[in-house]
């Protein structure tokens, strides 16, 4: 008899006693992998948007640093308070550049010309200067003693630096003329869809270029400080990590003015 019911098996109650065990085993198990993949998530979220917010700060501070005042005792930098995008701040400044190979700073040491570099990082003179065949480079001379007659000389690389500390410039002349140069500030200002533009304006704030250069903001705001010589920059990032759950993250930092009259 015994041998006969250990044939006959697992029966029904048997069977789905083991049934609801393994569905309890495998439920338990999709929570903790569910939980797990969720705070994986939010985790890599949090990182992602506190990165990004040190990266969009950084990147803006290195352009606004350069601003401030010119010799002249003028504000190169000014912030349009609450008319961006839901209240948020356009920040415009200009910076000291290099227009045609020519030094930004006179032969008193002052910033003698200020714009709006097209090209994140592109303000400074290069001292990679191009040559021709022979090595020489073609420069726009303007003799002192008679600057109203400028005339294209060949130089070799080594001269080319005195030459552009007293206004000369680098091609030849009618080439480049950096007093028609149009582009004087760079704006950045917050879109409908999050972004964070950079914007070329010219001298009548017409956008002369906009390249995207952060995602994922809800708020940015510019302050400058009473004395017009440190501008506070903040920015607000969300993102939906997960279903129903928003990360957010608020960054702010404080940037030093150099040029200061």
């Amino acid at each position: 008899m015994n041998v006969l019911n250990f044939k006959r098996g697992v029966g029904l109650v048997e069977m789905m006693v083991m049934v609801g065990l393994m569905s309890i085993v495998l439920l338990a198990g999709s929570m903790v992998f569910v939980a797990g993949q969720n705070t994986f998530s939010l985790t890599y979220a949090r990182s992602e948007l506190l990165e990004n917010s040190l990266r969009v700060l950084q990147r803006i501070s290195i352009e606004l640093q350069e601003s401030g005042r010119d010799s002249a005792g003028n504000m190169k930098v000014s912030i349009l308070d609450g008319t961006g995008v839901n209240g948020t701040d356009v920040l415009r400044f200009s910076v000291p550049l290099c227009l045609c190979g020519i030094s930004p700073m006179d032969s008193n040491g002052n910033v003698s010309r200020w714009g709006a570099p097209l090209t994140w990082g592109q303000a400074g003179c290069s001292t990679n200067y191009p040559t021709d065949s022979n090595g020489k480079v073609d420069l726009c001379h303007y003799p002192p003693a008679n600057p109203n007659n400028p005339h294209t000389m060949n130089l070799g690389a080594p001269s080319v630096k005195a030459h552009l500390a007293h206004g000369d410039y680098l091609g030849a002349c009618g080439s480049c003329d950096p007093n028609t140069y149009t582009n004087r500030t760079i704006e950045y200002v917050m879109d409908n869809s999050g972004q964070l533009l950079r914007r070329v304006l010219d001298t009548n704030n017409a956008v002369v270029s906009s390249s995207i250069f952060a995602q994922h903001l809800t708020d940015f705001q510019a302050s400058i400080n009473g004395g017009q010589t440190e501008v506070t920059v903040a920015v607000k990032l969300s993102e939906i990590a997960v279903p129903r759950r928003t990360i957010s993250i608020s960054n702010s930092m404080d940037v030093m003015l150099r040029n200061r009259g």
